[in-house]
């Protein structure tokens, strides 16, 4: 299984382009390189309330995503995680 790289601006461009140019999401998924599953979930993500898909909306929305999960994983920050290992919770018995 290869490494999973987001869809960039551009991908996200020609993915649009390709769409209302009438193909199929196989067929899109094929020309870009991509799973039918990830052009699937990144249709369904961002054209969602009858809104249509328009690229630049779903590259920002994609960038907040990302900065609120990387906002809630507190692990990630070195200090915390120290603490956590040197501090492990005491059992009460």
């Amino acid at each position: 299984m290869g490494q999973y790289h987001q869809l960039s601006l551009s991908e996200r461009e020609r993915m649009y382009a390709l769409k209302t140019s009438g193909f199929s999401l196989r067929a899109v998924a094929r020309r870009l390189g991509r799973s039918p599953a990830t052009i699937s979930r990144e249709l369904k993500r961002n054209a969602k309330y009858y809104r249509p898909y328009i690229p630049c909306r779903a590259n920002s929305l994609a960038k907040k995503r990302g900065e609120k999960q990387r906002y809630q994983a507190p692990l990630k920050c070195p200090l915390v995680f120290l603490y956590i290992r040197e501090n492990p919770k005491k059992r009460q018995d």
